[in-house]
């Protein structure tokens, strides 16, 4: 008796069992299950490998232009730690990876086109950056010797990567460059600091194109153990300097003393950039007067300016010859007759060139063309006046996508009122204002050192002072 109760609650254990399993479904096909274990705990390790096995990888990814960078045939990631070099190439994506790397690394690249630039300087990977992800540049190819700061400058238009070529250590290349957008631009040499070859720097000139000054010189000096120091050109541009010329000269020394060497750098947009403190006026002139007035035609007579000698082939303005008639709101030249300013009425020349604008090779320059070849000359009043419109008129200004004022088209400047052969328009007081800020901005007299002063000599043949109340007069002439 007492065996079969055992038996009985054998039993009841064993169905026991068999209940708190659950429903019972049969054998399952083995099919199912990875071989040598249990399907869930073999598929849980394996995703602990994988996931450690992609927390182990560095990559490395390309961006131009503001878009992931995929044409990738030939080239190749590097790592390094200073003793080791790795190399991978990029798959389909533009991904180049890496596994098994401990530690910090530069990062550079391997068989980058020659169409494309990039600082192979600023790249750190290490253990908590696994991810790189490397800008490229445009490699831009330019036009020029760079001879000099005026016409030999080489102009730069375009963001992106240069290339210039030194021959001599304190030999600078000339460069202007020409922003057509507001912003913070940085300037930048790229050189190699690893190989350590050559020292660059930038010589800064402040001015324009038609007279400008050296400044400072930018070099962040390059020592024995670490010649290489490459240089930044920082620039701030407000609206007002959209299209000014920014002017500077690359220069570089070899750690050999060998030469002729190459100078790589950069020109990048940074930021957004507005200076509220100088916010631009924009001036418009009388438009009742210039209706008033009408078109200008051909004055009769010869032209003549307005300079008297001094001797010894010297000549200066004086502003005293003329005045302002009240009677059509000209100035004219003083009549010694009737003791009034009634002479000859005095011009300013608007729409052709004027003897103190530098020549331009292919082109006249003149005030209604000056911003044109690359600058912000007719901001003015130091640097809070633009006469932009005052000059070219609305419609002009509009069509190069200058902006500021609302329904600026309509308005119209001196050179739409302008109908003769030496585009010359009589002189207002607006006029006169206007020829006195650009003088005083363009520095073209300065204590016998400003343009006129000095180089026009060789245009013209002789030199001209003038006082700081005179120098408007320098882009003026009467008829006789």
């Amino acid at each position: 008796m007492k065996r079969m109760f055992s038996n009985f609650l054998t039993l009841l254990l064993v169905l026991s069992m068999f209940c708190a399993c659950g429903e019972y479904h049969g054998i399952e096909n083995s099919s199912s299950h990875t071989v040598g274990g249990n399907s869930s705990a073999t598929e849980s390790s394996s995703t602990e490998k994988n996931e450690e096995e992609e927390t182990n990888v560095f990559t490395v990814s390309l961006i131009a232009g503001g878009l992931p960078y995929t044409q990738t045939d030939g080239m190749e990631a590097q790592w390094s730690d200073g003793f080791s070099v790795y190399r991978s190439a990029f798959d389909e994506n533009g991904v180049a990876k890496m596994q098994d790397l401990d530690g910090d690394y530069a990062v550079t690249l391997h068989g980058l086109p020659e169409t494309y630039m990039y600082d192979p300087n600023i790249y750190q990977a290490s253990n908590s950056q696994r991810d790189i992800v490397i800008q490229l540049y445009d490699y831009n190819r330019t036009i020029g010797k760079g001879t000099d700061t005026y016409n030999g400058a080489i102009k730069l238009t375009r963001l992106g990567g240069y290339t210039t070529e030194v021959t001599k250590a304190n030999k600078p290349v000339y460069y202007h460059f020409s922003p057509n957008r507001s912003g913070t631009y940085i300037i930048e040499t790229v050189e190699d600091i690893t190989a350590n070859e050559i020292n660059p720097s930038f010589d800064i000139y402040n001015g324009t194109f038609a007279f400008n000054q050296f400044s400072h010189t930018l070099d962040d000096g390059g020592t024995a153990s670490d010649y290489t120091k490459n240089v930044k050109y920082v620039i701030d541009v407000d609206a007002s300097k959209i299209g000014s010329n920014y002017i500077f000269g690359v220069k570089a020394t070899s750690k050999t003393g060998e030469y002729p060497i190459t100078v790589r750098f950069l020109v990048k947009y940074q930021s957004d950039y507005a200076d509220e403190k100088t916010e631009k006026t924009i001036i418009i002139p009388d438009q009742d007067l210039l209706v008033k007035n009408g078109k200008i035609k051909q004055p009769t007579g010869t032209l003549t300016y307005p300079e008297i000698p001094l001797g010894e082939g010297t000549y200066r303005f004086d502003e005293t010859m003329f005045g302002l008639n009240e009677m059509d709101g000209f100035y004219h030249l003083y009549n010694e007759t009737t003791g009034n300013y009634d002479g000859p009425i005095l011009y300013a020349q608007i729409t052709r060139r004027h003897r103190f604008f530098a020549l331009n090779k292919g082109s006249e320059i003149h005030f209604a063309n000056v911003e044109s070849v690359g600058n912000a000359a007719l901001t003015v009043g130091d640097g809070k006046e633009n006469y932009k419109l005052f000059i070219e008129g609305g419609a002009s200004v509009v069509s190069q996508g200058v902006v500021g004022m609302e329904n600026m088209g309509h308005y119209k400047g001196l050179a739409d009122y302008i109908a003769n052969n030496d585009g010359v328009y009589p002189v207002t007081q607006e006029v006169k204002d206007f020829l006195q800020k650009f003088a005083i901005s363009q520095l073209y007299f300065k204590d016998g050192n400003g343009w006129a002063e000095t180089t026009a000599e060789t245009e013209l043949g002789y030199r001209i002072y003038a006082t700081e109340a005179d120098q408007w007069l320098f882009a003026c002439c009467y008829y006789i």
